[in-house]
């Protein structure tokens, strides 16, 4: 099996779940993005804005989600440790949001930036880890902080 039939199989295997129906795409900057081509879906996707990278993605090219993972990987790491203070629930925070907003992009309307959209599900994936997990609250040994006066 070639890779790009190994490719072609995957994506027939694991379909993006907006792409029920005909749904409309994103409204971009580039109208040629709105349906892209296979020569348009092979230059680099880095130098592309977030609106026709999130296009790209929604036309059945999923390899393009990996460009906004590496484009808002710091960005949301650094949320998460201000939020958390622990990396292990950071990393599990990112991956959610990251699941999230992969599977309701379809949802994602571009009268927001999609910056901000994705930062918000991050925020909220911190929030609902915190409120799973609360911090242990720490209780002083026996004596230990109380003076008797």
């Amino acid at each position: 099996m070639t890779a790009r039939t190994a490719a072609a199989v995957r994506r027939q295997d694991h379909p993006l779940p907006n792409r029920v129906g005909a749904r409309p795409t994103i409204a971009t900057h580039s109208p040629a993005l709105a349906n892209p081509s296979a020569r348009e879906l092979s230059r680099p996707l880095i130098n592309l804005d977030d609106l026709d990278v999130v296009n790209v993605v929604l036309g059945d090219n999923r390899d393009g989600f990996e460009t906004i993972v590496r484009r808002y990987n710091p960005r949301l790491h650094r949320m998460g440790m201000a939020l958390l203070r622990d990396p292990a629930k950071t990393e599990e925070a990112m991956r959610n949001a990251y699941l999230k907003a992969f599977f309701q992009l379809g949802r994602f309307q571009s009268r927001a930036l999609f910056s901000n959209w994705l930062t918000g599900l991050m925020v909220n994936e911190c929030l609902m880890l915190r409120h799973r997990h609360p911090r242990a609250s720490i209780v002083p040994p026996d004596g230990a902080g109380h003076r008797h006066l």
